[in-house]
């Protein structure tokens, strides 16, 4: 099993897409230093990946 390493202040980890992204990409945004989003990778870091990326 892959994975990633820890979410932190600038890193953050979405298994699947939903409401909650626009907020995380907010709180990014307004962030001094911007930050990372990894979307298809559990809160542990493991890496899931997404089914149908062209579809969402």
């Amino acid at each position: 099993m892959k994975k990633f390493k820890q979410e932190n202040d600038t890193t953050e980890f979405k298994s699947i897409l939903n409401e909650k992204l626009e907020k995380e990409v907010v709180a990014f945004l307004n962030s001094k230093h911007g930050g990372n989003l990894y979307i298809g990778v559990s809160d542990n870091g493991e890496i899931l990946g997404i089914q149908n990326p062209d579809k969402v």
